[in-house]
């Protein structure tokens, strides 16, 4: 019974632990974002797709994601507009885009400031 407890406590800390860092990370993306004068809301909901994926994968960078997935996440119902502001994020370096052109595999994304 000590045990199961303890194994509690080490999951619940682990827990809060991931919450502040994903915390953390919104905080740090949104105040950098809202002050950089060339990003708009669609960069901001792209980037906030990208995120969630990020924390889905662990909290480690490269983050395996498909066009179709983040398009639904961040409601981008437009390719060419999904094209458009992740390529723009790259521009403004907040993420490194590396696209595979295979749907299959999938592309990688790289959070820059985390």
């Amino acid at each position: 019974m000590k045990l199961r407890g303890y194994l509690i406590s080490i999951l619940k800390f682990e827990s809060e632990k991931e919450d502040k860092v994903l915390i953390n990370e919104v905080n740090r993306a949104y105040k950098d974002m809202s002050s950089d004068q060339r990003v708009s809301v669609w960069h901001i909901s792209l980037y906030m797709a990208l995120l969630h994926r990020w924390c889905e994968n662990d909290y480690a960078n490269p983050v395996q994601i498909t066009r179709r997935e983040i398009m639904k996440l961040a409601h981008i119902g437009s390719v060419a507009t999904y094209h458009k502001f992740i390529n723009q994020l790259q521009e403004f370096e907040y993420i490194k885009y590396s696209p595979s052109y295979n749907p299959s595999l999938g592309s990688q994304v790289f959070l820059c400031k985390i």
